[in-house]
C-alpha cells in the first residue's frame, strides 16, 4: 500500500510540476507575428472609378484599356477588368460584361482574404445581375446563393 501511495504522489508530483512549467514558459515564442505586407492602392484604378462615379464613363472606359495593355499587377487588372464589366453592365452589353467579370475572377489577388473576398463577392454579383438580365434565372440563383 505504501508504494502504491508513493508512486501515486511521485505521478502527481511530475504532472503537476511539467503542467505548471507549461503555464510559466514565455508566450511571446508560441505565436510569431507576422508583418503584414503594406497594400499599395494603385492610384490610376481609384482614378478610373472616381471617372466612372462622375458620369464620365467613356474617358473611364478609355483608360481602362490602356491600363489592360500595360499590365501592371494582378490586382490593379482583376479591379479594372471589373470596372469595365460594369461599364458594360450599364450600356446593356452582356456579353461583353459577362467575359470581363470571368476575366477578373480569374487573376489571383492574394494580399490577403479580405481583398480576394471583395473581387469575388462583386465579380459574383455582377455574373449573377447579368445571367438574370439574360433570362437565365436557374444560373442567376447558382451566383447569388
Amino acid at each position: 500500500m505504501e508504494i502504491c501511495c508513493r508512486r501515486l504522489f511521485l505521478l502527481l508530483f511530475l504532472f503537476l510540476s511539467f503542467s505548471l512549467k507549461a503555464q510559466i514558459e514565455d508566450k511571446s515564442k508560441a505565436f510569431a507575428s507576422k508583418r503584414s505586407i503594406p497594400i499599395k492602392e494603385d492610384k490610376n484604378t481609384l482614378a478610373l472609378y472616381d471617372l466612372y462615379n462622375k458620369g464620365e464613363e467613356k474617358k473611364s472606359y478609355k483608360k481602362a484599356h490602356l491600363i489592360l495593355k500595360s499590365k501592371i499587377d494582378n490586382r490593379a487588372l482583376a479591379r479594372t477588368n471589373l470596372l469595365l464589366a460594369y461599364y458594360f453592365n450599364k450600356r446593356a452589353v452582356i456579353d461583353s460584361s459577362i467575359f470581363y467579370t470571368n476575366q477578373a475572377l480569374k487573376y489571383n489577388t492574394v494580399v490577403n482574404d479580405s481583398l480576394k473576398n471583395r473581387v469575388f463577392s462583386l465579380g459574383y454579383n455582377l455574373l449573377a445581375i447579368n445571367y438574370k438580365k439574360r433570362g437565365l434565372f436557374n444560373e442567376s440563383k447558382k451566383w447569388h446563393f
